[in-house]
């Protein structure tokens, strides 16, 4: 049963070869197209919020070629000898392993930018060094920009810029300054990112990031037993939508 799986991959090693290559490059594009998705627009310009070093990791196609060709010519011997089946086969040519052919993933680099007032300099993702605010702030980034990357692979709709929602508990404690919040605001906007927060003690200077907001509210009733409501407060024209789709039976709300 080996030896015939074998003669079927030797038999077609230059079309394996040639598709593994592919979905590697694929994935490498990906790659490519996470660091795009972190930029937004500082002083007119658009910069990344999120670099990754490629041209110190990424093989050129002579050499990832070579490597895959090596990569897929060793599956074939494990085969031949009785060391792997066709469980682990299919898992040696998922692009979790392809991907290693194409790059060297041992020298891959991720770095972020700090968000200070003056300033947006890189630092090396394992060694940030900043206040609590800072740090959760460029957490938040990398959490938005992540999930857009994932939605790209899963949707692959180059024509649609599709619609997220994070909720995050009380990030106002730490995360409180206005110039954060611009930063966090702008990557929210560019990846199409609805961000619904529950908090309290929130800054007026940041409320102005919510276009929504939902209060809780205390009330005595008559039989003084208390009484909790929800007030809400918008925009003057998201609250004349949310009027005007309550009366046709649809409520749909947007918020940042």
């Amino acid at each position: 049963m080996h030896q015939k799986q074998a003669d079927s991959l030797k038999s077609v090693e230059e079309n394996i070869v040639a598709q593994a290559l592919g979905i590697a490059m694929l994935y490498r594009d990906y790659l490519h197209k996470f660091v795009k998705l972190s930029k937004i627009d500082v002083d007119g310009t658009l910069e990344e919020m999120v670099r990754i070093n490629f041209n110190d990791c990424e093989y050129s196609e002579e050499r990832a070629e070579s490597e895959m060709r090596y990569y897929i010519q060793e599956l074939i011997q494990e085969i031949e000898v009785g060391n792997i089946g066709k469980k682990e086969l299919i898992n040696n040519l998922t692009p979790a392993y392809l991907i290693n052919k194409v790059l060297d993933m041992k020298l891959l680099k991720l770095d972020i930018r700090k968000i200070d007032r003056n300033s947006l300099k890189f630092q090396r993702w394992e060694r940030i060094q900043a206040s609590g605010g800072q740090e959760n702030a460029m957490y938040i980034i990398f959490l938005v920009v992540l999930m857009s990357y994932i939605r790209d692979i899963v949707v692959d709709r180059r024509d649609k810029n599709t619609s997220k929602v994070l909720v995050i508990d009380n990030p106002f404690g730490t995360t409180s300054s206005y110039y954060l919040w611009e930063k966090i605001w702008a990557i929210l906007e560019r990846n199409n990112v609805q961000l619904i927060c529950p908090g309290h003690k929130i800054g007026t200077n940041v409320m102005e990031f919510f276009p929504i907001n939902h209060l809780l509210t205390e009330e005595l009733s008559t039989n003084d037993r208390t009484r909790i409501g929800i007030q809400v407060r918008a925009r003057s024209e998201i609250l004349d939508r949310i009027e005007r789709q309550k009366r046709g039976g649809q409520l749909s709300i947007s918020m940042y």
